[in-house]
């Protein structure tokens, strides 16, 4: 009996020592490593809000910076649906659904598009009274 039990308490030693070595590793792993597992994008974040325009109405890209793509984020009870006229992004060109209280994917501007305004509708309408759509993306050299 006495031979088992020093079997198993020396079979749990090497265990716990492994289980150790690994939080111990996570803990000094340098802060690059660690942030290096967060994403953090800086592009620009369009705010749909009820009876307000979008912030910002007028949504500037550029070619030639780190702000060459976009989201929506809807703040409202009610899923929206953003209709580009005309398509400036890199992906396949389709309606955005953006979904209640929630955010759009990323979309990243084609940079070989023409430099313009880009118009876009919301539906359902932001405004009751059914003001016209004034939002676009402007692509900007």
């Amino acid at each position: 009996m006495t031979s088992a039990r020093i079997l198993v308490i020396g079979l749990m030693v090497p265990a716990v020592l492994l289980s150790a070595c690994e939080k111990r590793s996570e803990q000094t792993r340098a802060p690059a490593a660690r942030a290096a597992d967060t994403v953090f994008e800086s592009g620009l974040t369009i705010a749909l809000e009820d009876e307000k325009e979008p912030d910002p109405l007028k949504a500037a890209l550029d070619k030639h910076s780190e702000q060459d793509h976009c989201r929506w984020q809807n703040l409202t009870s009610t899923s929206r649906t953003i209709h580009l006229k005309s398509w400036p992004f890199m992906e396949d060109p389709k309606d955005i659904t953006v979904p209640a209280f929630g955010l759009s994917a990323w979309y990243s501007l084609d940079k070989a598009k023409a430099s313009k305004d880009y118009p876009y509708e919301i539906t359902p309408k932001l405004f009751g009274s059914g003001r016209p759509d004034s939002s676009s993306i402007v692509v900007e050299d």
